[in-house]
């Protein structure tokens, strides 16, 4: 689970979710040879595969998100990607039928059929470019998520029992148990550069296995979260807490992530035993995707931790729920689901790395995915080093995310899809009136998310606003170290 697409995306077995980051970012990777969608799949497959495709590294981020927008507003913004993102599907499995038959074929294919090789590049870059941002987000929550569990107290979500009875330091960087910020990154480093270095994706895709369960826990942890907070009424009494309309694009920008299953689609849907139930199964496959990401959003919204609405828009929650803070019943839980976390990153991390290098090698290099040791190590300590460099600088998962969501939602979501319907329906004399104008919509749309996305965000305030002003860096020292006491330095 964690966003990830949600490449290596036509992999029906990594679940990239939570932690990971799913479908929500993975694009297309020729690798037959290590994936083949079993033919003759039921429905019900097709649409599993769909919906754990596209569970990703954004599903972390979506209190926050929805914090921003309001989240009533959120939830309005959020029906409007799903429907655009399920529709441009439908239009790639709609032109890609003459494709479908070739075991390789994918969307940098049909791209290339309609627009050559820049099509092609185009696509290629792009794809990357998402993934690449994908590793960035599991390099940062796996770094978190070990800092967190080294540094605090089991009552506050962490293993450091010398900390337990200490009540004298207010960071997570002055715990006894605490090593310095900058380590933290390179033993994420130590255990995934091995793995990203391997010749076959085959060890990493049965280390992947476990993502469905870690998806789990962690939407386990985030309702049980909502019912022990319960509900805060101010969520409906504020307005500006339920609508904000100058910062509701970052929805936009993260749902396109969220929903970026286009690179993959058609290696997924080309396993259907009953291609006739393909537009079903696809609608499912959203509509699934579309509620647990909602509920995730919404849910820490309308019953925040400890009723601390302002927490949500913290420079915490922009890295993830499990940086808030939270009661002391549920210190076991956020354990669990931080392990869990740190157990996806830790597994999707490496995959995103070998995507990149792999698809690097094939298209342009040495033309097959494993030219040998010395190029493979090289490669991946490049792309290691521009993970590691962002992460250091403290760049927020949210930032990352949504500008990569709008980024390569604006080619393969909106953009690709749309001109392949203008030329097809042009060369077939049916480009009416009303085709051009969907055309167009797609396209503004997406340049639209792109542009919302250089905008600065315009926190929620109200001048009749009951909430207290609480920051999770600003705190007394008190008898005990509550769990508002404790700051997680990104």
């Amino acid at each position: 689970p964690l966003e990830p697409p949600d490449a290596l995306c036509h992999s029906p077995v990594l679940p990239l979710a939570p932690g990971a980051t799913g479908s929500s970012t993975l694009p297309m990777l020729r690798m037959s040879e290590n994936f083949q969608h079993a033919q003759g799949t039921s429905s019900i497959g097709i649409i599993f595969t769909l919906w754990n495709t596209m569970m990703g590294s954004t599903l972390l981020v979506m209190p926050y998100t929805f914090q921003q927008a309001g989240w009533l507003l959120a939830l309005a913004c959020s029906v409007i990607c799903a429907i655009i993102a399920q529709f441009t599907c439908g239009l790639i499995l709609n032109y890609a039928q003459g494709l479908m038959a070739n075991p390789s074929a994918e969307f940098a294919d049909l791209a290339s059929m309609h627009f050559g090789e820049v099509g092609r590049l185009v696509t290629f870059l792009t794809g990357n470019i998402v993934v690449l941002a994908a590793a960035v987000s599991m390099h940062k929550y796996s770094s978190d998520m070990l800092q967190s569990l080294i540094a605090f107290p089991p009552r506050h979500g962490g293993f450091c029992y010398a900390a337990d009875g200490d009540v004298h330091w207010q960071k997570v960087t002055d715990s006894p148990c605490a090593v310095p910020s900058l380590l933290y990154p390179l033993i994420v480093l130590a255990v995934v550069l091995p793995l990203a270095n391997l010749p076959s994706i085959r060890l990493l895709a049965k280390l992947n296995t476990v993502g469905v369960f870690c998806f789990m826990i962690i939407l386990g942890f985030a309702y049980a979260s909502a019912a022990v907070a319960g509900i805060e009424m101010d969520a409906f009494r504020q307005p500006h807490l339920a609508r904000n309309p100058a910062s509701a694009g970052i929805v936009f920008g993260i749902f396109s992530l969220s929903f970026f299953i286009h690179n993959a689609v058609m290696t997924i849907m080309r396993g259907a035993a009953r291609p006739s139930n393909n537009r079903r199964d696809l609608f499912i496959a959203f509509a699934l995707t579309w509620l647990c990401y909602v509920s995730m959003g919404v849910s820490a919204n309308i019953c925040p931790p400890l009723h601390d609405l302002e927490a949500l828009g913290s420079d915490e929650a922009k890295n993830g729920l499990l940086a808030l803070q939270q009661p002391a019943e549920m210190a076991p839980m956020l354990v669990l689901a931080r392990v869990a976390v740190l157990i996806q990153s830790l597994t999707v991390y490496p995959v995103l790395l070998f995507i990149v290098r792999s698809q690097l090698f094939t298209a342009f290099i040495f033309h097959r995915p494993y030219p040998g040791p010395l190029p493979t190590f090289i490669i991946s300590c490049a792309q290691a080093a521009i993970t590691t460099t962002l992460v250091e600088l403290g760049v927020n998962i949210s930032d990352v995310l949504k500008v990569a969501g709008a980024g390569g939602g604006l080619v393969c979501v909106f953009g690709l899809p749309a001109l392949i319907h203008a030329k097809v329906s042009h060369e077939k004399g049916e480009l009416t009136l009303l085709r051009a104008i969907v055309v167009l919509l797609l396209i503004a749309f997406g340049l639209f998310t792109v542009v919302m996305q250089l905008i600065p965000s315009a926190e929620p305030s109200s001048a009749n606003s009951t909430l207290p002003n609480v920051s999770l860096h600003n705190f007394s020292n008190s008898s005990a170290l509550s769990p508002s006491e404790v700051s997680l330095r990104h």
